[in-house]
């Protein structure tokens, strides 16, 4: 598996892969800076519209020279099929948890540059919680771009995540929609719902419900 990460890593050295997540997160933190949104804009951005989009990209251009081949050397290759790809969905994690901590880092020069309304630790929490939430988003994508085309996948990937988890996120089945839970957790964690307006009461009930279960399961 480590061989397999490392040949994704060393296909993807010339490609406009690092490129993405690199300027993802960057762009996401100018526009929230430019913007005046703060360190919560920046989040508020970042998983309604910058994650989908960054996620769905890494997977396409990490699909794009091997799609160009034809699958190719894959196919030649004695390393199961199974094994490729799932070397290729921890490969794009590790980029966009790369990505991920970009934003975080960005998010913190925000406070320190300007007025800071949140702290490290809640900064690392809600990263964490949004790049788990959202990897189920990578075989999906991968899926998508491998059977069409690298911008109907990435379509529909943003497509999906946007529309689907606006329109979910507060609704009572949101749990059993997966685009809706990045959006439904960062509103507990921020504060904020997707359109920027506040909202301390759901701050509040959300971290009464975190408390609650680290206390029934000590």
């Amino acid at each position: 598996m480590q061989n397999i990460i490392r040949a994704e890593f060393l296909k993807g050295k010339r490609s406009s892969i690092s490129k993405i997540v690199i300027a993802m997160p960057f762009a996401n933190c100018l526009i929230s800076f430019i913007l005046m949104g703060g360190q919560n804009g920046a989040f508020n951005w970042w998983y309604f519209m910058f994650s989908p989009t960054t996620l769905a990209l890494i997977c396409s251009a990490a699909l794009s020279k091997d799609k160009n081949q034809d699958y190719k050397p894959s196919r030649l290759s004695t390393v199961p099929q199974q094994t490729m790809w799932a070397g290729k969905i921890m490969y794009t994690a590790m980029l966009f948890l790369i990505s991920s901590l970009l934003l975080s880092i960005g998010v913190h020069i925000i406070g320190i540059v300007g007025q800071e309304n949140v702290t490290l630790a809640m900064n690392i929490y809600a990263t964490t919680v949004l790049f788990l939430s959202s990897l189920f988003l990578l075989p999906v994508t991968l899926y998508l771009c491998d059977q069409l085309s690298a911008a109907i996948g990435v379509a529909i990937t943003v497509a999906l995540s946007m529309g689907l988890g606006l329109m979910t996120w507060n609704r009572s089945f949101w749990r059993v929609c997966p685009f809706a839970v990045p959006n439904r957790l960062m509103c507990g964690i921020l504060g904020m719902y997707p359109n920027g307006l506040r909202s301390e009461s759901l701050n509040v009930r959300y971290l009464r419900h975190v408390s609650k279960w680290f206390t029934h399961n000590r």
